[in-house]
């Protein structure tokens, strides 16, 4: 009896330790919130603010207008239509041409050992010396100038992350699967995938987001007003930035947010309600 009182009264001070030590990380993690406030959220809200209202100068409320202006406009359903298009061929190419690549390094790089060097430098060269080299070559009009520059880029850096999760996959999984008569198919689908499907997940955010700065170099090749195969979303928001049309370019970027941040969203409510099944 003695000693349950005396374990008794020790719960309280370690509950104290620790509320003082989530205090302490509350602290610690401060600046960090304070900046995602300064920089992210009130900038957000005042990107809001605009896209309801007239003009940057006179600022009269106008409502969704702008909204509304925006979806009309001939442009930007282009530029949304080619933005998307771009995504939907250049992610699943990076990730189908990387992977690959990335097996065949692994299994040659010993003999090959500036292979990985070289993997990096096409993203290390200046955007405009990539540009004037591809705009010389005929690839499929302008939309598949974009790609190949795309795929050529980014293929090097996607398979070096690919490399190093292959590293860390169990080499015994391989010793086992070939004891029992499993093929190289087999073990590439029942072994390799699913080891790796989080950098998968991960390389195919990467990849969307390099499609997004693509405008780069399709602004270097085709400029302001490019060809409808070349007009991306950031076409639309940067020549409307150039004329100051602050409340126009606030609700495309808006409009945009909103359409990546829905499939997220989606995504995870579904994740949500999977666990609670």
């Amino acid at each position: 009896m003695n000693r349950k009182i005396h374990a008794a009264s020790r719960v309280p001070p370690r509950t104290r330790r620790g509320g003082t030590l989530n205090r302490r990380l509350l602290l610690l993690a401060l600046p960090c919130f304070a900046g995602m406030l300064l920089f992210y959220l009130l900038p957000l809200i005042g990107s809001a603010r605009y896209s309801l209202l007239d003009s940057a100068f006179t600022q009269r409320f106008v409502g969704l207008e702008q909204y509304c202006a925006v979806l009309a406009n001939r442009n930007f359903r282009v530029g949304v239509f080619n933005t998307v298009v771009l995504a939907a061929l250049c992610v699943p190419a990076l990730l189908a041409f990387s992977l690959p690549l990335s097996l065949f390094v692994q299994r040659h790089g010993t003999a090959l050992p500036a292979l990985r060097v070289a993997l990096l430098m096409p993203m290390l060269l200046p955007s405009a010396a990539v540009t004037d080299a591809f705009q010389k070559f005929p690839l499929g009009g302008a939309r598949g100038v974009l790609f190949a520059i795309y795929l050529w880029k980014h293929a090097g850096f996607s398979t070096l992350v690919f490399l190093a999760a292959l590293s860390g996959v169990p080499g015994e999984l391989y010793e086992a699967a070939a004891l029992d008569g499993a093929g190289s198919a087999t073990r590439f689908f029942r072994i390799t995938l699913p080891s790796i499907a989080g950098t998968v997940g991960f390389v195919a955010v990467l990849a969307a987001a390099y499609n997004l700065r693509l405008f780069r170099e399709a602004y270097l090749l085709y400029g302001n007003y490019p060809v409808d195969g070349a007009y991306l979303l950031q076409h639309y928001m940067n020549n409307h930035f150039a004329r100051l049309e602050y409340p126009v370019l606030t609700a495309a970027a808006l409009l945009f947010f909103g359409a990546l941040l829905a499939p997220a969203a989606l995504g995870a409510i579904l994740r949500e309600r999977r666990r609670t099944l």
